[in-house]
């Protein structure tokens, strides 16, 4: 997908996850608490529609991809705060084109995440586009024959939230790298494998920093590190593992990539300890 067919085919393609999620939730509260909820989200969508006509460079196609995107995410969040589970038909049952839709939803995110990367080049853009590209692959897969509504209603969730923490992280990313008068800010924690942190370039070489957590957790487990300064600069890799909560870097790490690290897993930690 790109910005020519954006006006047409992404937010239709985003609408499937809202589909998903009132099939697999019940409202207590009848139709007309449905219409308080739903009313919102479509007023949202609409609005996004009509926004595409004006935008002529990367920070408006990044500004109005996000709004459907953040109505989207909001809809589930709401959804599961005033709703209990239901069970239905199997997702094929209910959807037999559902390979094809979440082949469009997963189109549909990419375009979302690109416009946030070409809005605001992050110094590891390639690195957070890899991982989230990889990401979708598995969240986004067709359904297997005995993948439940439920099943299926959580992994559509938890790609369009990722997608849009992604997007908040790239942002954020860009500023705390270029933008002066901004406090320092923490590690951006897009998930509980992958988090994020920059210092403002002043030097230009001030370093940014991305940790990917590939195997085990934040306790124990194996990670790669990777920094850099500049676009002009390669990107070094460190190897990491972790024991027991602390990570250990080869030898040739400097005591600030090391406080990196260690501030890494304690920021992956907190977030998977939280409800």
């Amino acid at each position: 997908m790109d910005v020519r067919d954006a006006p047409r085919r992404y937010a239709d393609a985003l609408l499937f996850v809202t589909e998903v999620t009132r099939a697999a939730t019940r409202s207590p509260g009848g139709w007309l608490y449905e219409e308080g909820l739903t009313d919102p989200l479509y007023t949202s969508l609409l609005d996004g529609q009509s926004k595409w006509e004006w935008s002529d460079d990367r920070q408006d196609v990044n500004l109005i991809a996000g709004g459907p995107l953040r109505a989207v995410v909001d809809f589930t969040a709401r959804r599961h705060a005033t709703t209990v589970p239901c069970t239905g038909p199997p997702p094929l049952e209910l959807w037999p084109d559902c390979a094809e839709r979440l082949r469009q939803l997963r189109e549909a995110l990419a375009f979302a995440a690109g416009a946030a990367t070409d809005a605001w080049r992050f110094v590891l853009h390639e690195v957070l586009a890899e991982w989230l590209s990889a990401r979708l692959d598995e969240l986004l897969a067709a359904p297997p024959p005995e993948e439940t509504l439920g099943q299926l209603e959580q992994r559509l969730r938890e790609a369009v939230t990722v997608c849009h923490r992604y997007r908040l992280a790239v942002h954020g990313l860009f500023g705390d790298h270029h933008w002066t008068g901004r406090e320092p800010q923490p590690w951006w924690c897009i998930a509980d494998d992958l988090a994020a942190h920059a210092t403002y370039a002043s030097p230009v070489t001030a370093p940014a920093y991305v940790f990917r957590l590939d195997e085990g957790t934040a306790q124990d487990g194996r990670a790669t590190l990777f920094v850099a300064t500049t676009l002009l600069h390669p990107v070094l890799r460190h190897e990491v593992t972790v024991t027991a909560g602390l990570p250990k870097l080869p030898g040739d790490a400097g005591p600030e990539t090391v406080q990196a690290a260690r501030g890494a897993v304690a920021v992956l930690a907190r977030h998977r300890a939280a409800p």
